[in-house]
């Protein structure tokens, strides 16, 4: 049987309204205004080029912006305003996803989105929240330049949140 993933919309909002010293929350709005007119273009694309019978998964975002953590006073208050925006991002994603008929993977909580909390320590940075940590060590956000993309250890976080939900859906093998 076949599966389709979609990960949509985030860059909507990522690209340009997000810097380390601020989030210009007027260009976010007008990035949930473009993804709240293109999700359900292209997710009915996607169902017609897949078939009524073939399941989609939509994933909802991480916060990769809690790397910005690292970059000293400005970055934590981006990093920690991030997690409104984000959450935001995700509710309009899943109830886009929902609406037309697209199971959710929830990536956010595997990634630690939103544990700006328990100290946890991060080679070369001390003791840093637990969410932060943990983007550090699944995406490549921690990097010279925010890098928003899984490594190989995030990508099988990600495949495992996508199998809980394919695992709920009882595909065939």
């Amino acid at each position: 049987m076949s599966l389709v993933t979609v990960n949509i919309g985030d860059n909507d909002i990522e690209e340009g309204c997000f810097r380390p010293a601020a989030i210009d929350h007027a260009c976010v709005e007008n990035g949930l205004a473009a993804i709240r007119a293109n999700i359900p273009v292209i997710i009915a694309a996607l169902r017609t080029a897949a078939g009524a019978g073939v399941p989609i998964v939509g994933i909802t975002d991480y916060d990769q912006f809690l790397a910005y953590w690292l970059r000293g006073p400005s970055g934590r208050r981006v990093a920690r305003a991030s997690v409104r925006v984000i959450a935001r991002l995700n509710q309009v994603v899943d109830t886009l996803y929902r609406q037309a008929g697209v199971h959710v993977a929830d990536a956010g909580p595997e990634f630690g989105s939103t544990d700006l909390t328990h100290p946890t320590p991060l080679a070369g940075h001390g003791r840093v929240p637990r969410g932060v940590a943990t983007m550090c060590r699944l995406t490549w956000a921690c990097g010279k330049r925010l890098d928003d993309h899984p490594n190989d250890t995030g990508y099988a976080v990600l495949a495992t949140v996508i199998e809980r939900v394919t695992g709920r859906l009882r595909l065939p093998s």
